[in-house]
């Protein structure tokens, strides 16, 4: 599969895997048979979409790590970080792409270094980056079950680019971005957002937000 597909790489083998027992119904039980078939195929065609996505040019932008609408925009203390930080809740949706992307540039870290025990954030899907400039920026995500845990394709401390694949979370139903508490939020409640180009949040640089969007 090329890197660009608009069908995840990663669905490769269970579409292929659907479409040779819809072969076998065919040949064996008959053409009814086969077209049972077309379902889970259609499902799977669904899950892995992955299509192409234009990045804007945002240095200083937080985007939007999955596909979905906004339900809140609050201020909270994060399990994780334990600061002061801007939660924004997103509503996944469940016919979007399926692939996470970073929210940001930077190093992929591991929530488990900074994680406390009890914490609420413990045993919780999610993505740690820290950006160039020092700014955190956590993804988690919730509901699904097992099937809601993100599954990675990088690593720990490696860098990832702005609004670069970074996972797949298969069918988790909420998706929380924890910010630096003095962001500038870009979106309001009940906007619908598009992964790896929706401006959610501009950080700021020595407390100034730049003079052409403020």
């Amino acid at each position: 599969m090329r890197r660009h597909s608009a069908f995840a790489a990663e669905g490769f083998w269970p579409f292929t895997a659907c479409a040779a027992i819809a072969l076998l119904l065919a040949k064996f039980a008959g053409p009814a048979w086969a077209l049972t078939m077309l379902i889970p195929m259609g499902l799977l065609l669904a899950l892995f979409q992955d299509p192409q996505r234009d990045i804007p040019m945002l240095p200083l932008g937080v985007l939007a790590p999955v596909d979905g609408k906004v339900l809140n925009i609050s201020r909270c203390r994060s399990g994780l970080l334990e600061r002061e930080s801007m939660r924004i809740i997103i509503r996944v949706d469940p016919m979007g792409a399926y692939t996470v992307r970073a929210p940001l540039e930077g190093k992929i870290l591991d929530p488990r270094d900074n994680a406390r025990e009890g914490s609420k954030m413990t045993g919780r899907g999610g993505l740690w980056i820290r950006g160039d400039g020092g700014d955190d920026v956590v993804v988690a995500f919730s509901g699904g079950g097992w099937l809601g845990v993100p599954s990675a394709f990088r690593r720990y401390g490696e860098r990832i680019g702005h609004g670069h694949r970074a996972a797949f979370v298969r069918l988790a139903r909420r998706c929380e971005l924890y910010l630096p508490a003095d962001v500038l939020v870009r979106v309001d409640v009940g906007d619908s957002v598009v992964a790896s180009v929706t401006e959610l949040a501009e950080l700021r640089r020595d407390n100034k937000v730049s003079a052409d969007r403020a």
